[in-house]
């Protein structure tokens, strides 16, 4: 009797709105889950893809931007959205927009 292993990996990806997060969920996957748009708050839930490769798969959760201002009810629930799933996950990562960079 023989067991084969597998391994297996949460990875969510968080960042601030429209840095490019689900852009990067699709490239990764090689096809299109996620919604991109330019328009903000294009994501209000996780969304999950999953890449698997032999004995190997990799769930990635994009998750919605992560706001400043919590002002807005929907801007509170959606940054308790990304914050749950940083909990959740073995690993994390975080998306800047290298075009806003200052020195």
């Amino acid at each position: 009797m023989s067991i084969d292993k597998s391994y297996c990996g949460f990875i969510a990806i968080v960042g601030r709105p429209n840095v490019g997060k689900s852009t990067l969920l699709n490239k990764l996957l090689g096809q299109k889950i996620s919604i991109t748009s330019r328009k903000a708050q294009t994501t209000r839930h996780r969304i999950v893809g999953i890449h698997t490769e032999g004995a190997y798969q990799a769930i990635y959760v994009d998750t919605p931007g992560l706001h400043m201002e919590e002002k807005r009810a929907i801007n509170r629930l959606m940054n308790k959205a990304a914050s749950s799933s940083i909990g959740d996950v073995e690993l994390v990562i975080f998306v800047v927009e290298g075009t806003r960079w200052t020195p």
